[in-house]
């Protein structure tokens, strides 16, 4: 078994309902745009990020 490192970045309260954003393949997480991801989570949902390895 191969050891995987997994980027990720959650925002909002661990108890709001969860958003999983994915980007395209070969694309980073990072490039949803912050002031988006904000309104997601000021909307009550808690963002999560993610890049594929």
């Amino acid at each position: 078994m191969r050891n995987v490192n997994i980027w990720s970045e959650e925002f909002g309260a661990q108890t709001d309902a969860p958003i999983l954003l994915i980007m395209g393949s070969m694309s980073q997480g990072i490039l949803w745009p912050d002031e988006f991801v904000g309104r997601l989570a000021a909307g009550g949902r808690r963002v999560i990020r993610y890049r594929p390895p």
